[in-house]
């Protein structure tokens, strides 16, 4: 007879689809805080491996973020303003903004970047 698996349980400290879930996007698939705060800290290598770089799972913030995040923040933006971006995400960061500065002077007329900068910064 196949075994019935109630919600929170787990076997072997393998994670329930659900209880998999929970710790990257929030929910309620554990029992209890404590089994939550267990599974986040028994898989937390593999759940922060699991995300994009440059964001943390949910539980990352519930459990270990000791700080306040602005309204409306992403991740991104907030790890950058608190120093919390590891040196591979930094590398990457860099590398997404000259990328973004390319297309921008691909897409702009001659010209256009330097005249609107000269006229931003002397305002």
């Amino acid at each position: 007879m196949p075994r019935v698996r109630r919600r929170g349980h787990t076997v072997r400290g393998a994670l329930t689809p659900e209880q998999e879930i929970a710790p990257l996007i929030g929910g309620q698939a554990f029992a209890t805080p404590q089994e939550y705060e267990r599974a986040w800290w028994t898989h937390r290598e593999e759940l922060l491996a699991s995300v994009n770089p440059t964001t943390r799972p949910a539980a990352w913030w519930a459990l270990e973020f000791k700080g306040e995040r602005r309204p409306r923040e992403r991740d991104r933006q907030a790890l950058e303003r608190l120093g919390l971006l590891t040196p591979e995400e930094k590398h990457l960061v860099e590398k997404w903004n000259l990328q973004s500065r390319a297309r921008t002077r691909q897409a702009a007329p001659s010209g256009a970047i330097e005249r609107e900068t000269a006229r931003r910064r002397a305002t």
